[in-house]
């Protein structure tokens, strides 16, 4: 599966910094109670992308990692193992 990494595609819809941006700037003009250069509420959407990519991509990684786990492993028989080919002397420094 090719990772996704230009946009966040959720249910067929596509979000990126494009879509998000009139809505950064109508909320940070509602919270400065003053219009925001445009310059600020691209930065601000940009930072918004950027974490919530990182958000889905932690919670991919952690549930591929809980997913391995869970994944049957390779059993080490103990009987199988052969003893080390080099001794240590008794009198050897550590």
């Amino acid at each position: 599966m090719k990772q996704q990494t230009s946009s966040v595609i959720t249910g067929g819809i596509t979000i990126s910094a494009a879509t998000l941006e009139p809505a950064v700037s109508w909320a940070l003009a509602a919270i400065f109670h003053a219009p925001v250069p445009d310059s600020v509420s691209a930065l601000v959407t940009g930072v918004v992308a950027a974490a919530v990519h990182a958000g889905i991509n932690a919670l991919r990684n952690r549930s591929a990692a809980k997913a391995s786990l869970l994944t049957p492993g390779v059993m080490i028989n103990p009987a199988n193992v052969a003893a080390p080919a080099v001794t240590v002397p008794a009198n050897a420094q550590q």
